[in-house]
């Protein structure tokens, strides 16, 4: 059950700094996370996991159509493709390898973009908040 497929490739931030590309992969990570939450919800076989990741799933769609239309409102519309959801993946290590994608997009984005920084903070926060849920609310 290997979390590559969520770490940026190594060198990740001086490519990243291309902008476009860079932010294309957040937002297709964005509504992987949204799909994977979504499917590991209706496979739950515990409630306050369900609760949790149907949560996250309605919560997190929210806050990927802000990011992608702010940013796309200063720089132009964005494309990105649509992620597969991974198979066979613990949830609560898929959620915690994706808070720490998210965080690293800090290093990718204009610090001058605040507004930028804080939608990724909202992000993160919905995140942990998800993974607090899952390892103590049983």
């Amino acid at each position: 059950m290997s979390n590559n497929n969520l770490m940026p490739p190594i060198g990740y931030n001086e490519a990243a700094s291309s902008g476009e590309k860079s932010i294309s992969i957040l937002f297709s990570k964005l509504f992987e996370s949204r799909d994977f939450a979504h499917y590991a919800h209706l496979q739950s076989k515990s409630y306050s996991q369900h609760k949790a990741l149907g949560g996250f799933y309605e919560s997190i769609v929210d806050l990927a159509d802000t990011i992608f239309e702010t940013y796309s409102g200063k720089y132009g519309l964005v494309s990105f493709k649509m992620n597969s959801v991974p198979a066979n993946q613990d949830v609560i290590s898929y959620f915690e390898s994706f808070a720490k994608f998210v965080e690293g997009f800090h290093n990718t984005i204009d610090k001058k973009d605040t507004f930028i920084h804080n939608q990724l903070d909202e992000i993160s926060t919905e995140v942990y908040h998800l993974i607090y849920k899952l390892k103590n609310l049983k």
